[in-house]
């Protein structure tokens, strides 16, 4: 493992995720400040993951087109671009939909990179721990800088996110450049459904994509839930005090990913089965308890075992998906877990406007995400 360079990069995807979440909490802000109510953040929040879709085949061939460091920068300054729109009053909507774009193009390079920085399975698993460790840390420091600086001053807040988006162009632009691959954009719309079509004869890198993308609508759907039940069961006004829990959710990710390789070893996958259904009950108990203590341990548990789930997906994915490139088998990874995380958004918004009550969505969406689970377990078992 090339130590010095996968430093490079925890910092680049530190920074970068650090900003990308302290706007997610600005975006709030402003939806919230022109009172344009709860339906609208996940509006905001479709926005993101359409961009995200839609550009993923291109994303995909441009990683390997080009050094992936050259991707992390490149999408870096397009996130900037999406910043400085939300910062001159555009829609939010369509701002984030500007990170979005950036999101996408950055994706593929922060994990495709990682198998060139790494020479064996072990050493990826690590590292995918460590880049899923730091991006935690700073989902949980975006998350509550971003809510606090927001209540001081949104213009700060717009300022100090761009300030971190430059710098983690700084450590990207320091990297090792990484290899390239002659792919062409011609048709990529139709190789990137041959390359998905590739992956899912592949039992381990199917299950690996289904395991990771309802993790990550479960994750998307709760974030969304918190925000709008928090305020409201547990009588904690404004955006700050609501993404202190996040935060604490984050943590617990945060220690899940890191001791992942612990909790769920290569060698024993059967065990993610009990970790998904955990993650599960913890999310499904999380509105049943309105005691702020309470909450705060449910949701660490819950990000626990989140993290310890989808680290050894994400390796395993990463391992069998050589056969349609690195760069394209995250772009891949991407536009699946952002179909899953649009159509969980979708539904829960849905869910709101016909008056369902958020215990009862959280319930159903951790019960889909158990049964996934259970698939999941059932395919690595077999192989």
């Amino acid at each position: 493992m090339k130590v010095s360079s996968i430093h490079r990069l925890l910092m680049t995807q530190f920074l970068s995720a650090l900003a990308d979440n302290m706007i997610l909490m600005a975006t709030i802000f402003v939806i919230t400040e022109r009172a344009l109510g709860n339906v609208y953040v996940g509006i905001v929040q479709a926005s993101f993951f359409v961009a995200y879709i839609l550009l993923a085949p291109y994303a995909g061939v441009l990683s390997e087109r080009i050094p992936k460091a050259n991707i992390l920068w490149l999408g870096n300054m397009i996130k900037l671009v999406g910043a400085v729109l939300l910062l001159c009053g555009l829609n939010p909507a369509l701002s984030y939909a500007m990170i979005g774009v950036g999101a996408c193009i950055y994706g593929p390079g922060k994990y495709a990179i990682l198998r060139e920085l790494t020479d064996n399975p072990q050493s990826l698993y690590k590292a995918n721990g460590l880049v899923e460790g730091s991006t935690i840390v700073s989902i949980l420091l975006g998350t509550v800088l971003g809510g606090f600086l927001t209540t001081v001053s949104f213009h700060l807040s717009v300022a100090v996110i761009i300030g971190c988006y430059l710098l983690s162009f700084f450590f990207a632009w320091i990297l090792p450049r990484g290899g390239t691959t002659n792919v062409s954009y011609d048709r990529a719309w139709r190789d990137f459904g041959i390359d998905i079509n590739v992956l899912i004869r592949n039992p381990q890198a199917k299950s690996s994509l289904m395991g990771s993308s309802s993790f990550w609508m479960m994750s998307s759907v709760l974030r969304l839930a918190m925000l709008a039940w928090i305020p409201i069961a547990l009588n904690l006004q404004g955006t700050d005090k609501a993404s202190i829990f996040m935060g604490i959710s984050a943590i617990g990710i945060m220690f899940g990913a890191i001791l992942s390789p612990k909790v769920i070893p290569l060698a024993k996958l059967s065990r993610l089965t009990y970790v998904g259904a955990g993650m599960a009950v913890a999310v499904c108990g999380v509105c049943f308890v309105p005691n702020m203590y309470v909450t705060a341990i449910i949701l660490f548990l819950a990000g626990f075992l989140g993290g310890s789930y989808v680290i050894p997906l994400n390796t395993i994915l990463q391992n069998e998906g050589d056969s349609v490139g690195s760069g394209k088998v995250i772009a891949i990874q991407n536009f699946c877990e952002n179909v899953f995380m649009l159509t969980g958004t979708l539904l829960y918004t849905g869910a709101l406007k016909i008056g369902m009550g958020i215990p009862f969505i959280l319930v159903f969406f951790s019960m889909v995400f158990l049964l996934v689970a259970l698939y999941v377990r059932r395919s690595f078992v077999k192989s």
